[in-house]
Formats: C-alpha cells, structure tokens, sequence
C-alpha cells in the first residue's frame, strides 16, 4: 500500500485518520473490488477509530492518537540552524512503531506490514544520497 500522506500524517504526529481509511480504501478498491467496505474495522495504537462506515472519533480519543504518535517516535524532529536536517542519533535500534489494526472483513487471514518513515531526517537522506 503506497500512502505517502498517510506517512507524512503518522511522521507529523497529525492523527490524520481520514488519511488512513483513505489509503485503505485505495488498495482494496484497486485489489478486492469486490469487498464490502461498510464492514471495515480501523484501530490505531489500540483505539478504535473507524467503525459501521462512520470515523468512530472524540476529543479524548484524539489526544489518545497524539500520544501514541509521539511515543512512536525515536526522537523529536526539530530543524537545525543550518537548514539540514540529520538525525540526532546514528543508527539506533529502533523498536517503537505506529500499532494499526485494520479489518476489512473478508476472513481471517492477516499479515504484518513493514513501513518507512517520511521524516525530514529520510527526505534530506534521500535527497542527498541522489544528488
């Protein structure tokens, strides 16, 4: 699944979840169209935020997803004075991640995916590694 909003959303700590449902609907639109998304399931770090088609969402949730967005993180992400960025650590294991659960209900079938971030650290990485 290609969802680089998404990803921009999770490195912001943003609980952009419409940008989630959305990423999820683009791949089983494009892969299982023949799926009944209305009994989609989303849960994010353990709270439940999507549910009977409608974004399952409040106040107190919200701050929730903030929280776990930011326990996510390795390292607070702050620009330099330079005007490049570079992580504060090289390398760590890193061992925190985004928990999503996402059940779209067509069996019991179930996987782990592994994603890369969209920080400023990876762009100015990447981006130096290209010129």
């Amino acid at each position: 699944m290609n969802a680089p909003l998404f990803k921009c959303a999770v490195a912001g700590n943003d609980p952009n979840v419409g940008r989630l449902v959305q990423a999820i609907g683009k791949h089983v639109g494009a892969h299982a169209p023949d799926t009944n998304v209305s009994k989609l399931r989303a849960w994010m770090g353990g709270v439940e935020i999507f549910a009977n088609g409608v974004f399952q969402l409040n106040p107190e949730k919200e701050l929730a997803l903030v929280a776990h967005l930011r326990g996510a993180e390795l390292y607070a992400s702050a620009p330099p004075k330079d005007g490049v960025f570079a992580a504060a650590i090289d390398f760590p294991p890193h061992e925190r991640c985004v928990e999503l659960e996402i059940e779209i209900g067509n069996g019991a079938a179930s996987a782990t995916v592994l994603g890369g971030d969209l920080t400023h650290e990876y762009v100015s990485e990447k981006r130096r590694l290209s010129s």
